[in-house]
């Protein structure tokens, strides 16, 4: 394994710090329903229709994500950035097919997690450069 980006030895953002607990919290949360047997309202499609150990399996999933994302791991933003724009197309499916308070529950999360992890600090702390090129990045000429 790599060490992480030289940002990583800063002063982790409260965004990045945010968006690591969050995933840790998901992670609790897909033990427990998995346990249960119960799959909570709001929940993509894909996470219902795996069995039990299916969905225990998503536990793991977030925390090595929680833990990419606190030590700033690239690949991590990218991973979570990806999965959560998978549940994003999930959720406008089901906006679609008429379920309007699935569709919209599952819209929440993903833009929680791309506004944490695309501000300036967040970026940053994975080691994302900013393009350099014109002087006036939104110009179209």
């Amino acid at each position: 394994m790599s060490d992480p980006p030289a940002a990583a030895k800063a002063r982790r953002p409260g965004t990045v710090v945010a968006a690591a607990v969050l995933l840790a919290l998901g992670a609790a949360q897909a033990v427990v329903f998995a346990i249960s047997g119960s799959a909570e309202s709001g929940s993509p499609a894909v996470f219902g229709m795996l069995p039990w150990w299916g969905r225990l399996l998503y536990g793991p999933l977030f925390v090595v994500l929680a833990l990419g994302v606190w030590t700033g791991r690239p690949g991590a933003r990218i991973l979570v950035l990806v999965l959560y724009g998978v549940g994003a197309a999930l959720a406008v499916i089901d906006l679609l097919q008429a379920d309007v308070s699935t569709g919209l529950t599952g819209l929440i999360w993903p833009a929680v997690f791309a506004i944490l992890l695309n501000t300036l600090s967040a970026r940053e702390w994975f080691g994302v450069r900013e393009p350099t090129g014109s002087a006036n990045p939104g110009s179209a000429v």
